[in-house]
């Protein structure tokens, strides 16, 4: 009787390798923390304990969401607790990412609109006599039915996770 020898695809192969590098780092990195553990595990302790829960910052990214007196009472409990942090509101009457505007469904079916509108006259008589008699307004309706459902839709793109760098001990 032959032996079959099955051959693993590729994608295992990686994958194996990937588990055992991800292994050795974890006993790596493992090592490392019991160590610093231990070297510093007394004083982590103690500043465990010093740490009050009503002195922990507190962040105000904008302040007319908050109450005046907590936040007068939380500055003069302890000035440093209050962290400012710039608001991301934009200011004027045009969204911030005006650039990429044409990108955007509603602005896309709204220039359909304005190309049907402008366009369908120039049309032969003989192409429009073959449409049927409300032709017209049923596009210029379903695209601005469209353009409606495209406001809803988010069309930001996830931004990339940063890269992971790795620090050996």
């Amino acid at each position: 009787m032959k032996k079959v020898n099955r051959k693993l695809p590729q994608s295992v192969k990686n994958q194996r390798k990937i588990d055992a590098a991800l292994a050795a780092q974890e006993t790596v990195h493992k090592r490392h923390i019991d160590a610093l553990q231990r070297k510093y595990g007394d004083s982590v302790a103690q500043l465990q304990n010093k740490l009050d829960v009503s002195q922990q910052p507190v962040i105000v990214s904008n302040a007319g969401q908050y109450d005046p007196q907590q936040l007068l009472k939380a500055m003069q409990r302890n000035p440093d607790a209050v962290l400012p942090v710039a608001s991301a509101t934009r200011t004027g009457p045009i969204v911030s990412n005006w650039q990429s505007g044409w990108k955007w469904f509603s602005n896309i079916a709204f220039a359909l609109i304005v190309a049907v509108q402008a366009f369908y006259d120039t049309l032969p008589p003989e192409l429009i006599a073959t449409l049927p008699a409300d032709t017209q307004s049923t596009i210029t309706a379903t695209l601005a039915i469209l353009g409606l459902l495209g406001r809803f839709i988010n069309q930001n793109k996830p931004k990339p996770l940063p890269a992971v760098e790795n620090h050996d001990v």
